[in-house]
């Protein structure tokens, strides 16, 4: 059976792979995503805040991730259509 931790593991595995780089930051809040070429999205205020919250969630209700692999996973859909 799949499980919302494998999903997760599979998901951040999958951007580690990809080359994108994603930094977050939980003070202001923001989270930039760029990929190999140098190009970046830069999420701040609210939509760093949903992006948080998500993955927290996420980590909370799943057991044996992190929280980067769970803002990784939130992530997924911004990198597939980058």
């Amino acid at each position: 059976m799949i499980t919302l931790t494998k999903i997760i593991i599979n998901n951040a595995n999958f951007v580690d792979n990809s080359g994108f780089k994603l930094t977050k930051d939980s003070m202001l809040p923001s989270v930039l995503l760029e990929n190999k070429e140098g190009e970046s999205v830069f999420f701040q205020e609210d939509q760093a805040r949903d992006i948080l919250d998500k993955a927290n969630k996420l980590y909370e209700e799943s057991g044996d991730v992190t929280t980067s692999q769970c803002i990784k996973h939130v992530m997924l859909g911004w990198i597939e259509n980058f």
